[in-house]
């Protein structure tokens, strides 16, 4: 997942992204709501793309964590999702 903070000018907050995901993403206004959302909503992402009886993409075992305008390296080794 990749985090980022949104501008003051756009209202602020957090956005957190699943690349592997096309078109999954959420909002907070801490990063840690941003990353409970997210977290949520791949979670509805997956479920909807195997109701629909799509490939869910393995996930990138390397995430970039962007907070404050820094960057954090996350690295995290996920099971195989069957």
């Amino acid at each position: 997942m990749v985090v980022m903070a949104l501008p003051e000018d756009e209202g602020g907050g957090y956005l957190a992204v699943a690349p592997d995901l096309l078109g999954c993403m959420a909002d907070g206004a801490t990063e840690e709501a941003a990353i409970a959302d997210i977290r949520s909503a791949i979670g509805e992402w997956i479920d909807e793309a195997k109701r629909l009886g799509r490939e869910v993409p393995e996930p990138n075992c390397i995430n970039a964590l962007y907070a404050n305008g820094k960057r954090k390296l996350i690295l995290k080794l996920r099971p195989k999702i069957s």
